[in-house]
């Protein structure tokens, strides 16, 4: 009987030694609503079983783990069992798990109990949250990438599974001044060093708020167009193939403002986008997805 890998050690050790195929699952949690998550399951599987032979590896990654930690083995009941017990995407969830995305609400709320709209600080936190979750997505795709080079010779691939990014640039308005910042609450949540994994801050400050207005200059200056193109440049040196699916299919709106596990709106009034920037920013990630592949020489697909 086969063996299968007890810890990261010994899947690496398996990697370099066997003549299988290498395929890891990113599963972008950060672009991925529940709803897509859970109607893509059975297909997700159904994929894999065809596709993945008896001698090929594989392995599973999120945005929240480093490339190190992926683990390889040959079976694929754990992955089954990933896919159609749990909805695992997060990209709508109004509620959010992450403490770094709870703070960026907790400092820029975008309306007040007693005045009503805050008109200095609405959409801050929303705009936060969305740059916060393309870094850490980006970041750990390039750690896997590098970690696939560093993992064996031969061609890899990547099946990553997202509705793809906007690609930030460098937003001024993002890192405007803004007025009566002390009627902001102070907060107790530990961070326990998540910013440092997307690139915020490593550091904290000496109040809740210094934490939110030092990773809110930081990042209003990403330019995570540059960090995509370096990502395929790597992945090119390292012979990884990325194969993007678009859990969505065909869809018509980019946008959500409730959640979808609920359908309850988002806390306070949601800023509802005019239909041309909402299909302007499908198409941008669309046209990321389809990059990724013809970039690395892999596929681009629906679900």
């Amino acid at each position: 009987p086969r063996v299968e890998p007890n810890t990261v050690a010994q899947s690496r050790s398996m990697v370099e030694q066997s003549q299988g195929r290498l395929f890891v699952l990113f599963l972008d949690v950060n672009h991925v609503d529940w709803a897509d998550s859970r109607s893509a399951a059975r297909p997700l599987i159904d994929f894999l079983n065809r596709v993945i032979g008896a001698d090929d590896l594989v392995g599973v990654m999120t945005p929240e783990m480093s490339g190190a930690d992926v683990t390889f083995a040959r079976r694929m009941e754990s992955i089954e069992g990933i896919l159609s017990r749990y909805g695992w995407g997060e990209r709508n969830n109004s509620l959010p798990a992450d403490p770094n995305l709870r703070l960026y609400q907790e400092c820029y709320p975008g309306f007040d109990r007693k005045r009503g709209p805050r008109s200095d600080d609405r959409g801050i936190a929303d705009e936060m949250m969305k740059r916060y979750k393309e870094r850490e997505s980006l970041n750990a795709l390039e750690s896997l990438t590098r970690s696939l080079r560093d993992a064996r010779e031969g061609r890899k691939a990547v099946i990553t599974v997202s509705n793809g990014w906007l690609l930030y640039r460098p937003d001024s308005s993002l890192a405007r001044p803004l007025g009566d910042q002390d009627q902001i609450p102070s907060v107790g949540i530990d961070r326990g060093g998540t910013g440092a994994r997307v690139g915020t801050t490593a550091q904290r400050g000496l109040s809740p708020m210094d934490d939110c207005e030092r990773d809110r200059q930081r990042l209003a200056q990403l330019d995570d167009a540059l960090h995509f193109h370096d990502i395929t440049d790597l992945a090119n040196r390292a012979n990884v193939s990325f194969y993007p699916v678009d859990p969505r299919a065909l869809a018509v709106l980019d946008t959500n403002v409730g959640d979808p596990r609920t359908g309850a709106p988002a806390p306070g009034k949601p800023i509802v986008l005019p239909p041309a920037v909402d299909q302007a920013m499908l198409r941008a990630r669309v046209g990321t997805l389809q990059d990724l592949a013809f970039s690395t020489d892999g596929l681009a697909v629906g679900k």
